[in-house]
This record gives C-alpha cells, sequence and structure tokens, in this order.
C-alpha cells in the first residue's frame, strides 16, 4: 500500500541536489519495524524517489510551466510499479517508449538533425520515436500520495545529524 506500511527513504545515497543542495547528503531509511520485508524498503525507495519527481514537476508549475504528460526512459521505464507510481504521485501520463535505450537514440536523433535529415529536434524525435504504452493516473490515490508527500518531506531536515558535524 502507499505508504509502505510507515517505512520512509531517503535517496540522497551519493548527495542531492533536489531540493536541497548537500553534496554530503546520504540515505537513510525512518520508521523500521520488524514486520518490514525488503519489499517495503524497496517500495520505501520507490516511493521516495516518485515523490522527487512530483516535487520537480511542482517546483516547475510554479515557474509557470504546466507538463501534461511525462515520458519515460531507461531502465526505470521497464517498472510497471514504478510507472504507475509516477503516474498516480503526480497526476500526469506517463508514456512509455518501445526504445528504452535512453541515450543511443538521443545520440541519434542529435545525429540525424546534425547531418539534416531533420530540420529540428522536435521533428526527428516524432520520427525517431514511438510511444509502446500510456500509463494513466488514478485520481482516488492523489490524496494518498499527497499525504505520504507531507510526510516524506520530513526526512531529509530529520536526518541531516548523521552526515552533517
Amino acid at each position: 500500500p502507499i505508504g509502505s506500511d510507515g517505512l520512509l527513504a531517503g535517496t540522497t545515497l551519493v548527495g542531492c541536489m533536489d531540493p536541497h543542495w548537500d553534496p554530503s547528503a546520504r540515505a537513510s531509511f525512518i520508521g523500521m519495524h520488524p514486520s518490514h520485508t525488503l519489499g517495503h524498503f524497496y517500495r520505501a525507495g520507490l516511493e521516495a524517489m516518485t515523490l522527487q519527481t512530483a516535487r520537480a514537476l511542482e517546483e516547475m508549475r510554479s515557474h509557470g510551466l504546466s507538463p501534461a504528460q511525462m515520458v519515460a526512459i531507461g531502465g526505470g521505464a521497464n517498472s510497471k510499479l514504478w510507472t504507475k507510481m509516477i503516474a498516480d504521485a503526480t497526476g500526469i501520463s506517463i508514456h512509455k517508449g518501445h526504445n528504452a535505450e535512453a541515450s543511443s537514440l538521443g545520440a541519434a536523433i542529435s545525429a540525424a538533425v546534425g547531418i539534416g535529415w531533420f530540420e529540428s529536434f522536435a521533428e526527428a524525435a516524432d520520427a525517431m520515436t514511438s510511444i509502446a504504452e500510456t500509463i494513466e493516473p488514478d485520481p482516488r490515490r492523489r490524496e494518498a500520495w499527497d499525504a505520504l508527500s507531507a510526510r516524506q518531506a520530513k526526512v531529509f531536515p530529520a536526518s541531516q545529524f548523521a552526515w552533517r558535524n
């Protein structure tokens, strides 16, 4: 269930830049209980990263940008659980492409524009990419995600004592 039965994760394993700038930050788990399984730890980590994504989108919105959809690429896009979590927590549709090799595809798109096959990156991307699946958000889950976000936002400040001198 949303909230990993009270287990919260801090995702700053090698420092962080979003939403705090602290290269010395370290990851943490808060609220551990003997009843928590590896599945709880896995889900808590996914929830923390999901909510970082949601906070980044909120920051974009505060600057007048209104993304209506997101494209999931790379290895994480292969996780049905994680992409559904992101859709539900952000309230926007997630598109998964047929090609998960984002770096190679981006290089190919850049090369195609560079040699003149396409006049713009948008034109090249439209021609060279396709959507394999769209994950729609479930608005019934948004309230639970918002409540978890409020709790999750306290993890970073609560765990700073562990790495700060």
